[in-house]
């Protein structure tokens, strides 16, 4: 059912239009990315792979994301890393939810 639920959601954004957007920093700086396919993962990537490595989230228009969901339109975006309170926070809530999966699972 995962996969069918999965596949439907890859589909349904690869349909969704690509168009220029503007991806603004905390610092101001604005990096170009491209709509249903830019991630903040990208963003970070295009900062410095350094910062890629350690950001465990972002925050993307006031809300904690996912690093790999990709971004509508225009935004504005706070990479979180592990020494940030919500980057914490964060870290910590989704490791918690893989523990109880596996533990159900076992």
């Amino acid at each position: 059912m995962f996969d069918e639920l999965f596949a439907a959601q890859e589909e349904r954004i690869a349909a969704m239009p690509k168009n220029p957007i503007k991806v603004t920093l905390p610092d101001g700086a604005v990096k170009e990315g491209t709509s249903w396919e830019t991630t903040p993962l990208d963003i970070a990537k295009s900062i410095s792979s350094g910062l890629a490595n350690v950001v465990v989230c972002a925050k993307v228009n006031g809300q904690v994301w996912d690093l790999t969901r990709k971004l509508e339109g225009d935004c504005s975006i706070e990479l979180l890393k592990f020494s940030d309170k919500e980057g914490k926070e964060t870290y910590w809530h989704s490791r918690l939810e893989n523990i109880s999966l596996n533990n159900k699972l076992s």
